[in-house]
């Protein structure tokens, strides 16, 4: 879904919202993610950094949301263990919370990064953040209110939790395979073939 919503006639907004369908995330959190993203950004030279216009919002940036809440002792285990099997894999992609379904981005960088995505499941967004460093977009991190609502896809997957887990490194393993290989490759920038 969100791959279909990078296309060409998204409009005139600079900023993309990717969140989870379910609500998790808090949308008053927005504010302090588009604040890290300006960080992240090149600043126009001549424009004063209070009138709002000193970013230049047409570069490529990614903020990914961290929920460092609270859940049941099961799912701790599993994202802990989860993020540093992708630590191990995939080495350090800028965030620490890869599955956070909170991020905001350019939309130029979600042009780039999100069209001709290999992984459909949970597991895309170690793709993005993984296309995100190897293309050098910046990527940064801010602290979300995150709630796990009742009827969690994943804990009503097949295996539940442990083994949407287990799914989803295994996707890991392979795209990281397929990339290295030069299976799959990394997406072109507009204008280049």
């Amino acid at each position: 879904a969100a791959e279909g919503g990078c296309g060409d006639d998204i409009g005139d907004f600079e900023i993309v919202l990717i969140a989870d369908a379910d609500g998790s995330g808090e949308v008053s959190c927005v504010e302090a993610l588009t604040e890290a993203l300006a960080l992240l950004l090149p600043r126009i030279r001549g424009e004063a950094e209070s009138n709002g216009k000193a970013i230049d919002w047409t570069g490529k940036a990614v903020v990914v949301g961290n929920r460092g809440y609270d859940t049941s002792m099961l799912r701790s285990v599993l994202r802990w263990g989860f993020r540093t099997c992708v630590r191990i894999i995939c080495g350090d992609l800028g965030a620490s919370d890869t599955q956070c379904g909170f991020k905001v981005m350019t939309l130029i960088a979600a042009k780039h990064l999100y069209p001709g995505l290999n992984l459909s499941g949970w597991a895309h967004d170690v793709e993005v953040l993984h296309r995100a460093r190897t293309l050098n977009v910046p990527v940064g991190e801010a602290p979300v209110e995150w709630r796990d609502m009742e009827g969690s896809k994943l804990v009503q997957s097949p295996g539940g939790a442990p083994g949407a887990s287990a799914s989803m490194l295994q996707d890991v393993v392979r795209m990281r395979w397929n990339y290295a290989m030069g299976v799959w490759g990394m997406p072109k920038e507009e204008g280049t073939k």
